[in-house]
C-alpha cells in the first residue's frame, strides 16, 4: 500500500493538482483583496489599524490591528507564485501550508476578539448617547407634572371663589 504521503505529492505533481493549487491560492488571494470595512482593508496590511472612539468625549479610541493575510507575506508565507513542479517544491509547499494554517488560525481570535471590544464599546456609546434623551423626557414628564399641578390649583381657586360669591349672593337676598 502507497504512503499516503507519496500520494499526495502524485496529486500535487498531476496536472488536475497543480491547478487546483493555483486556484485555492487565486482564491486566497480574491479573499484577502475583497476583505474592507469603510474603505480600509484589514487583511493585506494596507492599513496598520482602525481607531474607533471609546468614551463619550471622543478623548480615547479603541484601536483594531490588521493582519496581513497575502500570499508570500508573515502569515501566509506561500508565494503567489508558488508551483508544484517537483517533489522538493510539493514538500516545501507541504511545510510552509502547514505552518501558515497554524499562524492563519491566530488571525481570527485576535480580530473576533478586537472586534467583540469594539461591540462591548459601541453598546456602552450608544447607551450613553440615549441619556441625553431619556433626561429631557424626564424633564419634560416633570414641567408637565408642575404645570398639571398649578393648573388643578387654579380651577379649586375658581370653584371656591365661585362658591363665594355663590353664598354672598345668598346672604344679600
Amino acid at each position: 500500500m502507497p504512503c499516503p504521503r507519496s500520494a499526495l505529492f502524485a496529486f500535487k505533481q498531476s496536472d488536475v493538482g497543480k491547478a487546483v493549487f493555483k486556484s485555492e491560492l487565486t482564491q486566497i488571494t480574491l479573499i484577502v483583496a475583497n476583505a474592507n470595512f469603510d474603505g480600509a482593508d484589514m487583511l493585506n496590511g494596507g492599513v496598520a489599524q482602525i481607531g474607533f472612539i471609546a468614551n463619550a468625549n471622543a478623548s480615547a479610541t479603541i484601536t483594531s490591528s490588521s493582519h496581513n493575510l497575502s500570499l508570500g507575506r508573515a502569515v501566509i508565507t506561500i508565494p503567489s507564485t508558488a508551483a508544484l513542479t517537483s517533489v522538493a517544491l510539493s514538500t516545501a509547499m507541504l511545510n510552509q501550508l502547514t505552518s501558515s494554517i497554524s499562524t492563519t488560525n491566530q488571525a481570527p481570535g485576535n480580530l473576533g476578539s478586537q472586534s467583540k471590544a469594539i461591540s462591548n464599546d459601541n453598546t456602552f456609546v450608544q447607551k450613553l448617547a440615549d441619556q441625553p434623551t431619556s433626561g429631557v423626557g424626564n424633564l419634560v414628564e416633570a414641567e408637565l407634572a408642575k404645570e398639571s399641578a398649578r393648573l388643578q390649583a387654579l380651577q379649586v381657586q375658581q370653584q371656591l371663589a365661585t362658591q363665594a360669591l355663590s353664598i354672598a349672593n345668598q346672604a344679600l337676598a
